[in-house]
């Protein structure tokens, strides 16, 4: 029998990457939210069933970390990060702005959106990686990323000047985890939603999150025949 779960939508980047919180009363719900400093419910809450997500949302699935990974587990992460941006662009390939302009599900963000998401999503990742390696179990503050998507860099920026800054910023990344040993993959980040979690377990949802959005964007593409 499966666990009835809530999704607070489009707020908290751990609850976008598709971590539930199983609450079963509506007095959780509001613990929860007044936990992340917000004034009013959110417009969206969005019931369902553990294992019934929504392909269109969740087209690789929710994220599932590996809490002790091997040293081969972990380099097989790493690895992944050069190939990020080499499928994003070839995943953008040929779309047209109207194309770009479109969004990946009903009342979801736009290509474009999504895009520039992901380097502010890296660009924070980054950040909070630097600050685990060189501050004891900092505090790391989520970000109003439903707010950022409508600011004007999102609308008038062309999508290429987040792709070269990804490009930029994963150089930048791949060098600091390179140097990095395994006693360094097991210090902490502390969150607002998911309490001390080590770098092994940032890293993988690092590579996990940009999967997941271009997934978002090739199924888009498939579903419009695009392709």
């Amino acid at each position: 029998m499966h666990e009835d779960v809530v999704r607070i939508e489009e707020l908290e980047p751990e609850i976008l990457q598709g971590i539930h919180l199983t609450l079963t009363r509506v007095p959780d719900i509001v613990e929860v939210y007044k936990s992340l400093n917000r004034e009013e419910l959110p417009s969206r809450v969005s019931f369902g069933k553990i294992g019934e997500l929504d392909q269109t949302r969740f087209p690789i699935g929710k994220f599932e970390p590996i809490p002790l990974p091997s040293s081969e587990e972990r380099q097989s992460f790493i690895n992944q990060i050069p190939d990020i941006t080499i499928t994003l662009r070839h995943t953008l390939t040929n779309l047209t702005l109207d194309q770009l302009q479109t969004p990946y599900r009903h009342e979801g963000w736009t290509i474009q959106q999504v895009v520039h998401h992901l380097a502010d999503n890296d660009m924070n990742a980054y950040l909070r990686f630097k600050r685990a390696l060189t501050e004891d179990e900092p505090l790391v503050h989520s970000y109003r990323e439903d707010l950022w998507a409508e600011l004007n860099d999102y609308k008038d920026v062309p999508i290429e000047t987040s792709i070269l800054l990804l490009e930029s910023l994963h150089s930048r990344f791949l060098s600091v985890l390179n140097g990095m040993n395994s006693d360094d993959y097991h210090r902490k980040l502390r969150t607002q939603l998911l309490g001390n979690i080590t770098l092994d377990i940032a890293l993988q949802r690092f590579v996990w999150h940009n999967r997941h959005h271009i997934a978002q964007i090739t199924s888009l593409i498939r579903r419009n025949g695009w392709s």
